[in-house]
C-alpha cells in the first residue's frame, strides 16, 4: 500500500500537521517495500484550493491512502474522484501513524475529528 502524509519538515518524527495542502513537504511511503520519498509541496503557495491539484498528482504516483490531521469536508470528494482514500490521525507523529497503519487489517474509515492518542 502506498500512503502519503503531509509534513512541515522532511522527517517522520514530527507530529502530523493540521493542514494537508499548505505544508512544505509531502511524504510518500510504500508500506510493502518500507521505502519513503520526500517531495517539496509545489502547490503550497498557490492561490485558492490546492487539494484537487495535489490529489491528481498523487493519483498519478499510485497513492492508495492520504493521511492528514484534519480534512476539509470537500476534500473527501476530491480525493475519492482521484481514487485515493483518506483518513485522519492526530496527536501522533508520522512514524507512529505509519506503525498503526501497518498493524491495521484495513484502511480506517474517515471520521470527522478522529483522534488517536499516543
Amino acid at each position: 500500500m502506498k500512503i502519503v502524509v503531509s509534513a512541515d519538515k522532511p522527517t517522520l518524527g514530527e507530529k502530523i500537521p493540521v493542514r494537508f495542502g499548505r505544508v512544505c513537504y509531502i511524504i510518500m511511503v510504500d508500506l510493502d517495500t518500507n521505502t519513503c520519498q520526500y517531495l517539496e509541496n509545489q502547490y503550497r503557495t498557490v492561490r485558492g484550493e490546492v487539494c484537487g491539484q495535489l490529489a491528481q498528482l498523487l493519483a498519478q504516483k499510485g497513492i492508495d491512502l492520504a493521511l492528514a490531521h484534519y480534512w476539509a469536508p470537500y476534500d473527501s470528494q476530491i480525493f475519492a474522484e482521484a481514487g485515493i482514500k483518506i483518513t485522519s490521525m492526530s496527536l501522533v507523529t508520522i512514524n507512529e501513524a505509519l506503525d498503526l497503519l501497518k498493524k491495521a487489517p484495513q484502511i480506517p474509515p474517515q471520521k470527522k475529528d478522529m483522534a488517536i492518542a499516543s
